[in-house]
């Protein structure tokens, strides 16, 4: 794997990112330095220093002339030779590092189109008409506008970073636009809904919907639940090694009654003691002891609802449940907000708008 950011030094010459700054400065010794600043693989900020062995100052401008001028040659070579394979795994290091888990499968899977809709081309070649000609190859290919628009977000984001990083020289389809889509607010199960979820699933997966709408976790979260995040009262939605919540934000969820006897459920205990007896890495969901798949779990879900005639709806619905069973109880918009770990309040207005079961409800008031 090509290492496009860090510096290499060869009979005096050094090679940086595109994007280094570059500037003179006088130590006390009397002599010249070059300070350099530049970004590392994960886009930390790093420093290096030059001595131009002068003390003249119109020696040492010419110094970082050629250093800047050798700099130029340099990045116009490396800008030619990295194909969209060449840099994925730099990539998606950086975003392992800092994003979610979550946004890090949204990044593996968008490089997977780039590079087989436009046949790995060299990231340097790549323009505004490849971009639109990578959105309309991924509606050719069933894929709705709502999630092309994701693909083209992460896309642009990945081209951003390829600027920081100084492997391109400029950002090319950051103006590339989004599909026009109408904003759709996210809809709620009604109860009688729930209860046609239910009765057609089976008992584990049916406790799984119900610890989804009673605790409001995402579907992420909630796989990633173990027996010792379970303590006090409260169940804790923490950052770990493999994974990250979406906000990056760590929350407690208090345990009702009725959490709290669906938990017994689900580990088929007959009082809360025998909680404490049980090995506290495992997760609260498994299989034979192995954590589950969330695009497993997700499918499932999805055919069920097919089944029932439902299947305008997702996973995601049932997180919307909670948060609008808490908006009818007047709860204060903060609290949810921290409940449901969002970033802020601007996030949870997309879940609480009226639905028509509420306007039957208030007509029948």
């Amino acid at each position: 794997m090509k290492n496009f950011t860090s510096f290499t030094l060869t009979n005096d010459k050094i090679m940086f990112s595109v994007n280094s700054k570059f500037y003179l400065v006088k130590r006390q010794n009397g002599y010249y330095y070059i300070s350099i600043v530049y970004r590392d693989e994960i886009n930390k900020r790093r420093y290096k220093y030059i001595s131009t062995h002068t003390k003249l100052k119109s020696d040492a401008n010419k110094f970082l002339s050629n250093l800047k001028a050798e700099q130029s040659k340099q990045s116009s070579i490396r800008n030619q030779i990295y194909k969209l394979s060449d840099v994925k795994n730099q990539i998606l290091h950086y975003i392992k590092i800092n994003r979610s888990n979550g946004s890090y499968c949204k990044y593996e899977i968008t490089f997977r189109y780039l590079i087989k809709i436009l046949n790995d081309k060299y990231v340097s070649l790549i323009t505004f008409s490849d971009i639109e000609f990578f959105k309309s190859e991924l509606l050719k290919r069933g894929i709705r506008e709502t999630s092309v628009n994701s693909y083209l977000r992460t896309a642009k984001s990945v081209f951003s970073l390829f600027f920081k990083l100084g492997i391109t020289t400029e950002n090319k389809i950051r103006f590339v636009k989004q599909f026009n889509i109408p904003e759709r607010k996210i809809l709620s199960f009604s109860n009688a809904e729930l209860i046609l979820i239910e009765e057609n699933s089976d008992a584990n997966f049916r406790n799984m919907i119900r610890f989804s709408y009673m605790t409001g976790v995402r579907i992420s979260e909630m796989i990633n639940i173990q027996l010792k995040d379970i303590e006090d009262g409260v169940i804790n939605i923490l950052n770990k090694k493999n994974f990250t919540t979406k906000s990056q934000k760590q929350r407690k969820i208090p345990i009702n009654s009725e959490i709290q006897k669906l938990i017994n459920d689900i580990l088929g205990n007959l009082n809360t003691n025998v909680l404490t007896l049980r090995n506290p890495e495992s997760y609260l969901f498994n299989n034979k002891g192995v954590k589950l798949d969330r695009r497993s779990i997700s499918k499932k879900f999805k055919n069920l609802l097919k089944k029932i005639e439902m299947d305008s709806f997702h996973w995601h619905n049932l997180r919307a449940t909670f948060i609008m069973r808490l908006v009818r109880k007047n709860i204060n918009p903060l609290i949810i907000k921290d409940l449901c770990g969002h970033s802020c309040l601007a996030v949870l207005e997309s879940y609480t708008s009226s639905q028509f079961h509420d306007l039957k409800s208030a007509m029948d008031a």
